[in-house]
């Protein structure tokens, strides 16, 4: 899932993770995972990993490099349960 960067600030990504979080825990989910480019210098990710912070997320792995991006990853996870 990604929201272009054009459309940041407009609640599209806010929007869609909220439709995400409420189907998976009606499925039973108790976990969501998301992984993000770990290139720390490549500073426009730093906006969608404060993002993914914002909404809950917590940090619990690096990856390096993730298999087929030649890049690191960085691993993150929201507990779903209320």
């Amino acid at each position: 899932m990604a929201v272009k960067r054009e459309h940041h600030g407009k609640g599209i990504g806010s929007r869609l993770l909220l439709v995400v979080e409420e189907w998976a825990r009606e499925k039973g989910f108790e976990v969501l995972v998301v992984k993000t480019s770990g290139d720390l210098n490549y500073k426009p990710y730093d906006k969608t990993r404060r993002f993914y912070e914002e909404k809950g997320f917590v940090r619990v792995a690096s990856v390096d490099p993730y298999p087929d991006w030649s890049e690191p990853a960085l691993i993150y996870v929201k507990c779903l349960r209320r």
